[in-house]
């Protein structure tokens, strides 16, 4: 099996990142952890390693450029404008708390 989950990459983290990633994603857990899960679960694990930042700055630059375009195909109505908003909030906080938090690359088998 091979996965991508967000993760922590550290123990402890400011609490402006903690909460939002507990707000969007609940089930946000460090490495350890998660491996763990995958253990306990009958998985023998591979290997894993972080995406690189690079990865991230793929998926929001594009994003970026097309802001204005999908605000007004969707005519400024409130939730386009609470998914953009939302989002440039995701991409400030990425910007301020990576070295926290990265999308882990799992590959584990089946035991």
């Amino acid at each position: 099996m091979a996965v991508t989950e967000i993760s922590w990459l550290t123990e402890t983290r400011p609490d402006e990142i903690e909460h939002f990633w507990k707000k969007n994603y609940s089930e946000i857990d460090t490495v350890e952890k998660k491996l763990m899960q995958l253990e306990n679960s009958g998985y023998k694990i591979i290997n894993h390693f972080t995406l690189p930042n690079e990865c991230w700055e793929s998926y929001f630059e594009p994003m970026k450029n097309k802001f204005k375009t999908f605000l007004k195909k969707w005519e400024n109505k409130k939730q386009a404008l609470d998914f953009v908003n939302e989002t440039k909030i995701e991409m400030e906080l990425f910007e301020k708390y990576s070295q926290y938090y990265g999308y882990e690359f799992y590959i584990a088998q089946n035991e």
